[in-house]
Order: C-alpha cells, then sequence, then structure tokens
C-alpha cells in the first residue's frame, strides 16, 4: 500500500489535514489523489482575512517573496522568532509557526494563539462561522484534534525533543539556495531591524526561544466568531487528554504510513456530503453507488 506521507506530504504534513481526517477521511484522500480543486468560498476568505486582522493587532505582517525552499523555511523561521520576541515582551502572540515530529512524521503549522498567564503558557485556536450558533459534535471533535497536536508540538518544542538539527537532516538545507535578493527584500521590509544570520544561525535561536517558554497549560481553548459581525460566538475550553490525543494521532497516522485505507463517513454523517467538493470523485458517496 502507498506511503502517502512519502508520496504527497514528503516536506511535511500540514496539521489541518490532520484534523480534516476527523471530518471525512476521504474527502482528503481525494484532495490528494485528485485534480479537483475545491472551491474558495467566500467563508473561506471571510476566515482568512479574520486571521490576518488578529495578527495584526500584535504584530506587523512581513510580506516577502521567497525564491527557493530554503528562503521560504528561512522566512518561517524569522516570523517564529518574531513572534517568539513578541510572546516575551506582551505575553501574547498570534500566527506563530512550528514545526514538529509526531509518530514519526514531520508536521507544520502555525498556531493562532499564545498567551503567557501566571507562569504558564496557554494555547488558543480560533475559528470563524458563518453560523451565528456554536460548532456541532463532528466539528468540535476536529477542532479539539487541531488544538491538541498543536498542544503537543510546542509542548515538544519547549522540551527540546526536536531541534534544528532535526530540520536540517530531515529537509537536506542547502545554504547556498539561500537568496541574496530574498535576504536583501527582508532587511529592507523590516528597515533593518533584522540583521541577516545563516539559515542555521536563525534556527538555532528559534529552537532556544521555544526552549524558554515557561510549562504548558493543559487548559486548552476554542473560540468562535461570526464571519458576519466579527463578535466572539462562544467559547470551548477542555483539558488535554493525552490518552484520547494519543489514540487519535495513531488513527490519523495509519492513513500517512499507507497501514490502511481512508475511512469514508459513516451513515449518521452523510450530512457532510452536502458540503464535499469532491463527490462526483467518490466511490462511497450515494449518487455515485449502483443499487
Amino acid at each position: 500500500m502507498t506511503d502517502r506521507f512519502q508520496e504527497f506530504r514528503s516536506r511535511g504534513i500540514p496539521v489541518h489535514e490532520l484534523s480534516n481526517q476527523l471530518w471525512c477521511e476521504k474527502q482528503l484522500d481525494l484532495k490528494l489523489t485528485t485534480d479537483i480543486q475545491p472551491e474558495v468560498t467566500e467563508e473561506i476568505e471571510k476566515g482568512k482575512d479574520k486571521h490576518q486582522e488578529l495578527q495584526e493587532e500584535l504584530v506587523e505582517v512581513v510580506e516577502v517573496s521567497p525564491r527557493t525552499f530554503e528562503d521560504s523555511y528561512y522566512l518561517r523561521m524569522y516570523n517564529a522568532l518574531n513572534g517568539l520576541r513578541t510572546l516575551f515582551d506582551e505575553g501574547k502572540i498570534r500566527e506563530v509557526p512550528v514545526f514538529g515530529r509526531l509518530n514519526s512524521f514531520f508536521i507544520q503549522g502555525s498556531i493562532d494563539e499564545v498567551c503567557l498567564n501566571e507562569g504558564k503558557t496557554f494555547v488558543l485556536e480560533n475559528k470563524t462561522r458563518r453560523s451565528s450558533s456554536m460548532p456541532s459534535q463532528a466539528q468540535l471533535r476536529c477542532n479539539k484534534f487541531q488544538v491538541q497536536v498543536y498542544w503537543k508540538i510546542l509542548s515538544d518544542l519547549r522540551d527540546g525533543k526536536i531541534g534544528y538539527k532535526d530540520l536540517e537532516e530531515f529537509y537536506g538545507f542547502d545554504s547556498d539556495n539561500l537568496t541574496q535578493d530574498f535576504l536583501e527584500e527582508l532587511d529592507s521590509k523590516t528597515e533593518g531591524e533584522f540583521e541577516p544570520v545563516s539559515l542555521e544561525k536563525l534556527g538555532e535561536l528559534v529552537f532556544e526561544g521555544f526552549s524558554k517558554i515557561p510549562p504548558l497549560s493543559k487548559s486548552l481553548k476554542l473560540r468562535y466568531f461570526s464571519q458576519e459581525t466579527g463578535k466572539i460566538i462562544g467559547e470551548k475550553e477542555f483539558k488535554f487528554d493525552r490518552e484520547e490525543f494519543g489514540e487519535k494521532l495513531d488513527f490519523v497516522s495509519e492513513y500517512w504510513s499507507g497501514e490502511r485505507e481512508a475511512v469514508p463517513v459513516g451513515e449518521k454523517n452523510e450530512w457532510k456530503c452536502n458540503y464535499c467538493d469532491f463527490t462526483s470523485a467518490c466511490d462511497q458517496y450515494e449518487g455515485n453507488v449502483d443499487d
């Protein structure tokens, strides 16, 4: 059976794809294996706008154009270091890039919000909704797993379970591919406040910064915003459950390692198909199944 990690996500699995597996794994599989392009809805665009708005409340977003893979990772490292400095100075940061390794798979993403309070580090995810009500249990299940993944990655970063050398070995960074044009543009956009260093040095500074954050609180929070008004609909707080998290992580990992095929939604959750862009290619969709 196909090792999907090597075939489709050899440079790291985005955190949101792990949580999407709990919504409908078949949908994710079709996204990876077909040419169908999901519709970019107004709902998605509003969600992106809200995340950027929240991020810009705390830090100026630097827009630079990477020329190479090394450039793009340098920018991620820069944003992570800038975020950590803001966290230590202001006690809060949003959209901080993180890097992790779970069940032997490299994972990457950006945590919506990290804040410091009473000697603890708290992890929070912000979600936008078209509806003015709180999400269904099915959606909450995905969102809870997503914030748990971020908590585990950040906890591992703090504890030194992954470091820059791990990333360097995995990605095989070539320092010669870090372009001068990119560094000059970054220097210009930051108005000289950031002195360019090597990718290795920048990476070491980032992982050193993660090691200095206070212990993580096991209290996690999901916050839901109305897309129409921008106001908070409600919040969901829960504790990090290591056993529950481990079971879900093992389940999603089996798909990436090729141990099993994608699992479609069950009969009780077929309503999710009404919101799917891949039904035309899905052999499990009711309209495509022969009687």
